[in-house]
């Protein structure tokens, strides 16, 4: 199976380009992306730039480091209650789930329907200090939660991973040109 950036762009109805963009400031973020209308999707290409994550962050690293810890992995995300059939969701270790990711052919294969499981669920900055060092706020957004509310903030931020072909709601929508807003990655 060929990986996106050797494949053809598909041609979308609706599509609109995405800029790409490096050095955003903050005052054009949210002028000319967050703010005007529903906002515009850009692609921030040098998002990650002062994050140790992008060195230490591998599938092996989180297997090795934490391998007990419980994703949720589901076959569609997020939930709609109008699926027919229903989302399917298993709860699973993160080390086995790192395997699922890297076998063409593992246990949990057994149980997919249409497409793969998709891990959109795990949560370590919560727990881990360390996890937490290794990345940083978006430089090119404003900080809108206050200093005290950093517990919040955490709880909000997750770490997505899916093996080749996995597929999310708004790959889906795109596709299938339901007119769904979906905003831009």
């Amino acid at each position: 199976m060929a990986h996106w950036p050797e494949l053809e762009p598909a041609i979308l109805p609706n599509a609109i380009p995405i800029d790409r963009r490096e050095d955003l400031q903050p005052e054009e973020t949210m002028n000319r992306y967050l703010l005007p209308g529903e906002g515009c999707p850009v692609v921030v290409t040098d998002a990650q730039r002062d994050w140790k994550a992008q060195k230490l962050w591998t599938l092996d690293y989180f297997k090795r480091c934490y391998p007990d810890d419980e994703i949720i992995a589901s076959d569609r995300a997020p939930l709609r209650m109008e699926d027919n059939p229903p989302m399917k969701t298993l709860r699973v270790r993160l080390a086995e789930y790192v395997d699922y990711m890297q076998s063409e052919y593992h246990p949990l294969s057994n149980h997919e329907r249409d497409m793969p499981f998709y891990g959109n669920s795990w949560a370590p900055f919560m727990h881990y200090e360390q996890m937490r060092s290794h990345i940083c706020r978006p430089y090119f957004v404003p900080d809108a939660v206050p200093e005290e509310n950093e517990r919040l903030d955490r709880s909000f931020t997750k770490i997505f991973m899916g093996p080749p072909s996995t597929v999310t709601r708004c790959t889906a929508c795109a596709e299938s040109s339901c007119g769904e807003s979906c905003g831009g990655f």
